[in-house]
């Protein structure tokens, strides 16, 4: 993993800012900081996150700023209508959920060659993209 790019799914970022998830969310920072030069979002994960803060009534300034500090941290990889395509023939194909087959075909189309994520088939590589679950372990 040393110096390769990492897609973080949203999940990730989720559980780095819920205190209410304890281990989960001190695992998840010390990814985020242990891989900060290394990571790379999706749009998918940006809006994905500010979907969820605001469904949970965060404040709007706060998820402003931190919405800023991840695509000034991040590079954010644009979603295509290839993507999009590459991800209904990736349902159908490798059975996975429509939402998670559109990241995996951003990472894919980028040269991306691992998603961290808890969720999708934790250890597998799908056409040259391995899925690492970094809650797990210590």
């Amino acid at each position: 993993m040393s110096n390769e790019t990492i897609l973080v799914d949203t999940n990730i970022l989720i559980y780095a800012w819920d205190h209410k998830k304890g281990n989960k969310q001190r695992k998840a920072i010390e990814t985020l900081d242990r891989f900060k030069g290394q990571l790379c979002l999706s749009t998918q994960n940006l809006s994905e996150f500010t979907a969820v803060m605001m469904r949970n009534q965060c404040d709007l300034n706060w998820l402003h700023q931190t919405v800023r500090r991840f695509t000034h941290l991040m590079t954010v990889l644009p979603l295509t209508q290839e993507e999009i395509v590459m991800a209904i023939q990736a349902v159908q194909k490798h059975q996975m959920h429509y939402w998670d087959a559109q990241i995996w075909a951003v990472a894919h189309t980028n040269g991306v060659a691992s998603i961290f994520t808890e969720d999708g088939p934790i250890g597998e590589t799908i056409e040259g993209v391995t899925y690492i679950n970094p809650l797990v372990g210590k």
